[in-house]
């Protein structure tokens, strides 16, 4: 199956196994061919123009890939990449993408923002993206201040700077050998006292071991917070940042702030372009607390962002959103798509078991309700998105069948039934109609062998129907079983190769025909 992107929730969708990443973006236009095409694959980076026009792909992709020759193909109207990772680790977003300023002059109230890079170059266009335009410049000029207003570290001083920098990286080496923990700490904070930066973020995690640790360490939240903001502030690290607005934002060795948390999150958004801090803000701002009011509207803009750049626990956030009409109208339509994308990045986010049963009672509803001529002129919003969706093509990642076995299906069967076991085996049914797809190949190749026995002995022998685990033994027997079969009486023969042909086939097809049904009953276009 296939899926189709729905540009209205999502500019792409992805998807990701166990070894590759497959990426569906549509294209400019549904009728281009591969050879209208220029498409760069490198291992962090992927570009896609049409010959003599536009670029409709600029992707900085968040991990690194091993390109090959068969990367991209193009089905129905999108470019599908599918890309095998060096790293087999599980990701939770697929690009890269800074918030970026126009102005060379970053300390101003007047910032202009940078087009993204498509396939999500309209986002600073966004109504969303204006709705937070100002809090960003705002929080951006704030890390400035307090970044200047910061009073450096006293260092030890050395002879130069380059070997002290050279004394701190030896002890670092030192201890990333090392493997009692003690020693490591120590060997960490001897490093960041020298001013090392990755030393300063790894002894402020150790700092935070839990209590009667049979290393002997005392744990201390103050000691982590304070060289964790060494390194954001002196050493311009962007993952001690964001680190350092979970420490504002969890109240680590500090006083709680989310205020604090947003700004190193939004800077963090603006330096590295990371979707987990984007959607910390949509948490914030969900959330709220006393140096922060709270803002639904602001948090969908925030996960907005996040899912822009591919985030699948954005896309769950925003449904929720829209399933309880927070700082949004309230759409159930809309709720069922975001949870749906959801799913679809990430098997682990399935679609709540109460949404599922509301889809299809209300499925139902307008399936079997007739407008008279004096309703049909007031069907509200909602009751038509959902006809559209329930019904049109092209809405909403609809699926359509295609020859590809390593395609994920999406229907609201096998949702349901995951919500019920994440590891359900697939159903009787499906297994029964395994069995029944493998003698029904079985009885062919008897067929063709019978023909084969016919033409030499001028006989056809009988065909027993067999379970694949006995291919062989039934068969091997039959003319014997032919020749016993003429001395038995006429009522009591066995039915003849055509009779038992059209007996399977009613079976085969009484199966797939239930599953059809079945199938149709479940599914949600």
């Amino acid at each position: 199956m296939f899926e189709k992107v729905d540009v209205q929730i999502n500019p792409f969708a992805w998807t990701q196994k166990t070894e590759c990443i497959k990426l569906i973006i549509p294209l400019p236009n549904a009728e281009l061919k591969s050879k209208d095409l220029n498409v760069e694959i490198k291992s962090k980076h992927i570009k896609a123009s049409v010959k003599g026009g536009e670029t409709f792909v600029d992707i900085e992709l968040a991990i690194e890939i091993v390109p090959t020759e068969d990367d991209w193909v193009l089905k129905r109207g999108h470019l599908v990449f599918k890309l095998f990772r060096q790293s087999l680790i599980d990701l939770k977003f697929i690009i890269h993408s800074p918030i970026q300023f126009l102005n060379s002059d970053l300390n101003s109230d007047n910032l202009e923002f940078k087009q993204q890079p498509p396939p999500i170059s309209k986002e600073t266009e966004s109504d969303y993206f204006k709705l937070i335009k100002d809090d960003i410049i705002y929080y951006h000029n704030k890390f400035i201040q307090m970044k200047s207003e910061h009073v450096p570290s006293q260092i030890i001083e050395e002879e130069d700077e380059d070997i002290r920098m050279k004394k701190a990286e030896k002890i670092y080496n030192k201890a990333t050998k090392e493997n009692n923990i003690a020693d490591v700490y120590n060997l960490y904070k001897e490093s960041a006292d020298l001013g090392h930066g990755q030393s300063r973020e790894l002894f402020a995690q150790l700092c935070l071991i839990e209590e009667d640790n049979e290393f002997n360490i005392e744990p201390s939240p103050t000691l982590a917070f304070h060289y964790m903001k060494l390194a954001a502030f002196e050493n311009n690290s962007h993952t001690a940042l964001f680190h350092l607005g979970t420490y504002y934002m969890k109240g680590i060795g500090t006083e709680k702030s989310y205020s604090n948390a947003l700004m190193c999150f939004i800077e963090h958004s603006i330096i590295n372009g990371n979707p987990t801090s984007m959607f910390n803000i949509g948490v914030l701002y969900h959330e709220g607390y006393s140096d922060l009011e709270q803002n639904f509207k602001k948090a969908f803009s925030w996960w907005k962002l996040a899912l822009n750049r591919g985030h699948a626990l954005s896309a769950y956030n925003i449904g929720i959103l829209y399933k309880n009409g927070d700082g949004l109208d309230k759409s159930i339509v809309r709720a069922f798509q975001y949870f749906k994308l959801a799913n679809f990045i990430s098997e682990k986010l399935q679609v709540p078991s109460d949404m599922l049963l509301e889809i299809q009672q209300q499925q139902h509803t307008f399936q079997k309700e007739e407008l008279s001529p004096t309703d049909s002129n007031f069907i509200n919003e909602e009751e038509d998105e959902f006809k559209n969706v329930n019904m049109n093509e092209g809405r909403n990642l609809l699926s359509e069948e295609e020859e590809d076995e390593e395609e994920y299906d999406l229907d609201l069967s096998r949702m349901r039934n995951s919500i019920i076991n994440a590891n359900r085996q697939p159903s009787p049914l499906h297994e029964q109609q395994y069995e029944e797809e493998e003698e029904l190949e079985f009885i062919l190749k008897n067929i063709a062998e019978s023909k084969t026995n016919k033409n030499n002995n001028g006989k056809s022998p009988t065909i027993e129907p067999s379970t694949p685990s006995s291919t062989g033994n039934n068969f091997n027997n039959n003319n014997n079983n032919n020749n016993n079969n003429n001395n038995n009486n006429n009522n009591n023969a066995e039915p003849s190769v055509g009779w038992k042909i059209a007996e399977y086939a009613l079976t085969v097809g009484l199966v797939f025909g239930v599953g059809y049904l079945f199938k149709r009953s479940t599914e949600f276009h």
